[in-house]
């Protein structure tokens, strides 16, 4: 798997497990995103998988193997 490969799978799965968590809390009435509850929670996920893609573009330098997203 390539560098970019692997920092997109990170970047998809950043997002899947974002946006069911924003569900959830939404859900379970901690927070109340209101009306745009749908659009708030893919706010939060895209912001959460932008995240990810900086950590991983930021750590290439740094990982034992330079075709990984991983520190490691």
């Amino acid at each position: 798997m390539t560098f970019y490969q692997d920092l997109l799978e990170r970047v998809i799965k950043t997002f899947a497990q974002a946006a069911i968590a924003a569900f959830a809390v939404a859900a379970s009435g901690i927070v109340d995103f209101g009306s745009g509850e749908a659009w708030k929670a893919a706010a939060f996920a895209g912001i959460a998988a932008g995240l990810s893609a900086l950590s991983s573009l930021a750590s290439r330098p740094m990982g034992h193997y330079k075709d990984s997203a991983s520190v490691i």
